[in-house]
């Protein structure tokens, strides 16, 4: 399959795994704060970095809840906010990327899917060869 980046903000975590949380700002920010919510919708980590340039970037997440306890393989979402130098907030873009490893043309449009996460073709912004 194809290598792509797309909008999106869904984490499929497995057990023991550390999933990569790629997200895009429109302007630099002297802080980003990325929330991780469960499938209910709960907020179950909050990470935040220091100042992010605009553009593409990346957090680690290593599976854990706000308390450093290992959360249940499963799936999850983020969003992003980065603060300007000034203090103001504005939301940054989450981005999923991973191996395409399969198409799905029963619903009209064309949705890919990656590593249990579906993709709208809409959605994709870059796709990459090997």
């Amino acid at each position: 399959g194809k290598t792509i980046s797309a909008q999106g903000s869904q984490v499929n975590l497995s057990t023991g795994s550390q999933p990569q949380l790629n997200f895009n700002l429109a302007s630099a920010a002297s802080q980003v704060q990325v929330e991780i919510q469960d499938s209910s919708g709960n907020t179950v980590r909050t990470m935040v970095t220091g100042a992010t340039a605009a553009g593409n970037g990346s957090l680690v997440w290593d599976g854990k809840d706000n308390n450093n306890s290992p959360l249940p393989a499963g799936p999850y979402s983020f969003s992003v906010t980065g603060a300007g130098s000034d203090g103001s907030t504005f939301s940054g873009t989450p981005l999923v990327n991973g191996v395409v490893d399969g198409v799905n043309l029963s619903q009209g449009s064309p949705v890919l899917t990656m590593g249990g996460i579906n993709v709208p073709l809409a959605n994709v912004t870059t796709i990459n060869g090997q």
